[in-house]
């Protein structure tokens, strides 16, 4: 019983590191900005109310993420850290400029309304976190967690506008479906704090199978 007592905590232990690591290497389903950081919250219960609105801003969002990604990683070791936050920032404004223009003459309307919500996605971190960061990991590496970051961000905000449009309003991409509203309630802010609550629950609970499947059979001897 002592010997397989001591295998458990081996495990255990061997288990522990393994998500450690994994939450440090991947940015979609152990270490989600959205749904396991809670970064990008007010762009998500407030503007991603339908799946349109969703898409646009996923793709406002992206277009900020993945050059201060980069630029990140480009700032870190050259530029002081308090320095490199303020520059990451003002930087981002400026991109939300030219980004705005060409998506209001694309999407009209809709683009000048969801576009509100762009600024805060640097205000609540999900780009600034990684301009705070001290270690540097080459520019491939810098291209590939931004580009899983806005993966994640983008998985996260067009699930949500598409359940939220279905179960509020009984449509999707505004055609009409059979069954009709089936929650009023989705398609707004409380509504949708509920439902991103219930993702971000299912979301780890997702995590949390996928690392006993990847790491509890491990063996700290292999």
């Amino acid at each position: 019983m002592a010997k397989n007592d001591k295998t458990r905590v081996r495990r255990r232990g061997r288990l522990a590191r393994n998500i450690g690591e994994s939450q440090v290497n991947d940015y979609f389903l152990f270490n989600n900005a959205v749904l396991v950081q809670g970064y990008a919250m007010a762009p998500l219960i407030g503007g991603a109310v339908n799946l349109r609105f969703a898409m646009l801003l996923t793709l406002g969002g992206v277009l900020l993420i993945i050059p201060i990604g980069i630029l990140g990683e480009i700032l870190t070791g050259v530029v002081k850290k308090q320095h490199r936050l303020v520059m990451c920032v003002l930087i981002t404004s400026l991109l939300i400029i030219p980004e705005m223009i060409l998506m209001s003459r694309l999407f009209g309307a809709d683009a000048i309304s969801v576009g509100l919500y762009l600024p805060l996605l640097f205000v609540e971190g999900i780009i600034t976190f990684r301009a705070t960061d001290e270690i540097r990991e080459g520019f491939l590496n810098a291209f590939r967690r931004s580009l899983m970051t806005a993966l994640a961000y983008s998985v996260a905000i067009l699930a949500s506008g598409a359940v939220r449009e279905i179960l509020g309003s009984g449509t999707i991409l505004g055609r009409s479906l059979p069954f009709g509203a089936v929650w009023p309630a989705a398609a707004t802010a409380p509504g949708g704090l509920i439902l991103i609550a219930l993702f971000a629950a299912f979301w780890n609970m997702i995590r949390r199978v996928m690392a006993r499947l990847l790491f509890t059979e491990v063996d700290d001897n292999a």
